[in-house]
């Protein structure tokens, strides 16, 4: 209300550009994992995604405990504001393209022969993009085969994404504490992140396969528990381990 004035005009306005900036997020990780050898990607994503869990579970422990009485826009100001405004003048001028580099693809279609999985969606769209001829590009970026391939990520991302900020929104339905909820939450994640490193043995598809079905186990249950007991959080807790899982192989690809 002090933002929008309870108008939801200007609330949908505001959402609306939040999401547009959203995706700033994923460009810094695809460009990251651009930037290494395709058998660092998996433990490069889990260590951001630790960073940036680590940092939610210490911004819900201050907002619960040390910085309460704060007013909410100081708060905001300095989880929000203060990140973004470090991103925008130290973070990008320091970043480069690094998606044409030359002999990339070779090397990606090198290390992937040696693998059972298929090469990642990203390494497609950089093949794509760094391809001599313009035509070329724009063809292997609508075949079929890159469409199904898009289509099947964009489910798993939408399922993944219902599920894991379901929680999160649904932390003050778990016990009566949403700070307390909101650092579990955080702090899990950071397991499950850590859990998404066994694909680099078991293989991307199997892990992720499994990691869907036991956290639509876990989170179908949750249904069955009473609100602030301990077995709904002990369900919530796992389902999100296992939404982890799915969310670094899902970036990954």
């Amino acid at each position: 209300p002090p933002l929008t004035g309870g108008s939801i005009v200007s609330l949908t306005w505001v959402r609306f550009v939040t999401g547009m900036l959203l995706p700033s997020a994923t460009l810094a990780g695809v460009l990251t994992q651009a930037s290494a050898p395709p058998e660092w990607r998996t433990r490069i994503m889990v260590t951001l995604n630790i960073g940036s869990s680590l940092v939610s579970a210490t911004m819900a422990l201050a907002c619960g405990f040390a910085t309460k009485s704060w007013d909410w826009r100081w708060e905001l100001l300095l989880w929000c504001g203060l990140p973004m405004a470090f991103a925008a003048f130290v973070g990008i001028p320091c970043t480069s393209d690094s998606l044409n580099v030359p002999g990339a693809a070779e090397q990606r279609e090198e290390a992937y022969k040696e693998t059972d999985d298929e090469a990642p969606l990203s390494d497609i769209l950089a093949d794509a993009q760094t391809s001599k001829s313009g035509a070329g590009g724009s063809s292997a970026l609508l075949s079929a085969a890159m469409i199904s391939r898009i289509g099947a990520l964009a489910t798993c991302f939408g399922a993944c994404a219902l599920g894991f900020y379901g929680l999160s929104y649904s932390a003050g339905e778990l016990s009566p504490d949403v700070y307390t909820n909101s650092a579990l939450l955080a702090l899990i994640d950071v397991f499950g992140f850590i859990a998404a490193l066994s694909a680099d043995s078991l293989g991307r598809r199997v892990v992720q396969s499994c990691a869907f079905g036991a956290a639509a186990a876990c989170l179908l249950l949750c249904g069955f528990f009473e609100t602030g007991s301990a077995l709904l959080m002990a369900c919530a807790l796992a389902g999100r381990l296992c939404l982890d899982v799915c969310f670094t192989m899902i970036y990954v690809a």
